[in-house]
């Protein structure tokens, strides 16, 4: 498929049109050519993210077929793209996503997983260069923090006017 005929394919899917939801699902199942199975799972998942739930009612059952189908192909981009579907499907409906995940083999419900544990590391590890920057200046404090103790003078132990303990204790705060 061009990328022209894609981006368009993209575009459309954007909107609810169930006929195309319907046609885009016997064509994943159908299809021989691992390419073309990705571009329509691909747009399946965009449709499950931005559909009304309403619109998809009618063809849970085929999404879920479709899901189990494609998850265990063996085309490795077609197993990723169905793998976002199902993420997607399970953000949306995530009573019939459990049922779909409890009827998966054992291998590809390890595999998803796996993969929501890396997603959890990695929304945990990156969280952009300010959190970086936050972080790196905290473990510097830290660094500072945990040298000797300074000693503490208190104002009343030294022979000063009060004038001069008020200015000490502003500078404190």
């Amino acid at each position: 498929m061009s990328n022209a005929g894609n981006q368009c394919l993209v575009f459309i899917m954007r909107y609810p049109l169930p006929k195309t939801l319907l046609k885009l699902i016997d064509r994943a199942e159908s299809e021989r050519h691992p390419i073309i199975r990705s571009t329509c799972v691909n747009c399946i998942s965009l449709a499950v993210e931005k559909w009304p739930k309403k619109e998809l009612a009618p063809f849970l059952e085929d999404l879920q077929s479709c899901i189990k189908t494609q998850l265990s192909g063996a085309a490795l981009t077609v197993r990723e793209r169905a793998r976002q579907l199902f993420n997607n499907f399970k953000s949306r409906f995530p009573g019939l996503a459990s049922t779909t995940f409890n009827s998966l083999s054992p291998q590809v419900r390890r595999q998803i997983s796996r993969e929501e544990k890396k997603a959890g590391k990695t929304k945990r590890m990156h969280g952009g260069f300010r959190k970086f920057l936050k972080t790196r200046r905290s473990s510097r404090n830290v660094r500072k923090a945990s040298g000797p103790a300074p000693t503490v003078v208190k104002a009343a132990s030294l022979d000063i006017s009060a004038k001069q303990s008020q200015m000490l204790k502003e500078e404190d705060m």
